[in-house]
């Protein structure tokens, strides 16, 4: 018998405004930036929850509960930049930026089938922070920079996380109405090399994140106050035992090296390669977060590349074979302690073609050609191969006319 586990209704509403003043003082300061800028954001959300039906003449009427969450964020920013050349080879830029973060008329509630309410209005919240940055490129020769930054931000939650409550079971994840912003200060340093058709780049990268917003597998026994509301009690009874719950309650690192390769071998043919190597895990976590410290983040490949060679024997037709290679990742480190499952990395191919011939412009594409699935390396699950996307074709045309209307006068 088939029905619907959960029904949901989504409103979002978007307004917001910018405004930018620059000028260019003189040589050595030779640009200046300054600006404001105002976003506002307003959501609610209404889920449905039901259980299995017990007899095809009501396959949709067991409602077991609903939750509601609504809120309204309020985003503000000054900020200011100068870019400056106190020598020919050196540029330096120097910015600062102002954000203020607010959230008000929020509410978090739960509804069961007897009509009993639980949750209501939350207090209002917000931060303020300075986000400074400093970046620098050194010009060591004709073809050859090095270049540095480094540099402070934060990001607030999103509505997901904050008010919108979705899945049935144990797949269950739970909007945290509590979530404050996670920051994050990051370092960078790379060079750049273009000389005759060859352009090369290396950037190593750090970023070290601290309250960052992330999910965790909550239990019966042990879960937070707001899953155990959503999920009818302590033992998570309308969960299955457990479900997922965005917390701040841990900081973690990101770094990797990226590396950028282009050579135009010919007006008609270049080679473009690009592959970044990275490293993502926890470096803390409370004491109900159960996702492993130093261990890849489920989710995050530790390789990603990409491959491309383009073809354009003349101004009017060009042809593009794409390889973007997904190394292998985590996908569960947490549902059974001691256990990481894994899947393999894949391929996928792409195959374009575009051309045109005034009036008329046509494009033709083809994805996953020549697939091949890759088997699984160090891999718990007993899955033996990871499944990719099909394999897709597609094709366009467009034809334009130019007519006009009136008399020339001479």
């Amino acid at each position: 018998m088939q029905f619907y586990s959960q029904q949901g209704r989504l409103r979002y509403r978007e307004s917001g405004s910018s405004l930018i003043y620059s000028s260019h003082p003189g040589q050595t300061f030779y640009a200046l930036t300054t600006g404001f800028d105002f976003r506002r954001l307003s959501t609610k959300d209404t889920e449905q929850f039901f259980n299995t039906p017990q007899s095809p003449s009501a396959p949709q009427g067991r409602f077991d509960s609903g939750t509601q969450g609504q809120g309204v964020q309020t985003f503000y920013g000054l900020y200011g930049q100068v870019k400056a050349a106190p020598v020919k080879a050196l540029d330096i830029t120097l910015s600062g930026r102002v954000d203020r973060y607010a959230i008000d008329g929020r509410a978090n509630t739960r509804t069961l089938a007897n009509g009993v309410v639980s949750g209501g209005a939350l207090p209002d919240s917000g931060k303020t922070a300075f986000n400074p940055s400093i970046a620098a490129r050194y010009e060591l020769s004709e073809p050859l920079s090095l270049r540095a930054a480094a540099y402070r931000a934060f990001r607030a939650p999103g509505f997901n996380n904050l008010t919108r409550t979705f899945g049935t079971g144990t797949s269950t994840t739970i909007a945290n109405p509590d979530l404050a912003p996670e920051t994050l200060l990051g370092v960078e340093a790379g060079a750049d090399y273009r000389a005759n058709g060859l352009t090369l780049g290396l950037t190593y990268f750090r970023y070290n994140i601290t309250d960052m917003i992330a999910t965790f597998t909550a239990r019966a026994g042990n879960a937070p106050g707001q899953v155990q509301l959503i999920c009818g009690g302590a033992t998570l009874p309308t969960c299955g035992g457990a479900a997922r719950y965005y917390t701040n309650d841990q900081d973690g690192v990101a770094h990797g090296l990226e590396s950028s390769a282009t050579w135009r071998y010919s007006k008609q043919l270049s080679i473009d390669l690009h592959a970044m190597p990275t490293a993502t895990y926890l470096t803390r976590r409370s004491a109900v977060v159960t996702d492993p410290l130093n261990v890849q983040l489920a989710g995050v490949p530790e390789d990603v590349a990409t491959l491309a060679v383009t073809w354009a024997p003349n101004d009017k037709w060009r042809v593009r074979v794409q390889d973007r290679y997904i190394g292998p990742m985590f996908l569960d480190t947490t549902s059974t302690p001691g256990l990481r499952f894994k899947q393999g990395g894949n391929s996928v191919w792409d195959v374009s073609t575009d051309f045109s011939r005034e009036p008329a412009r046509g494009a033709v594409c083809a994805r996953n050609q020549h697939f091949r699935p890759q088997l699984r390396r160090g891999c718990i699950s007993d899955q033996p191969a990871v499944q990719s996307d099909p394999v897709t074709a597609a094709c366009a045309d467009s034809w334009h006319t130019r007519r006009f209307l009136g008399r020339d006068h001479g």
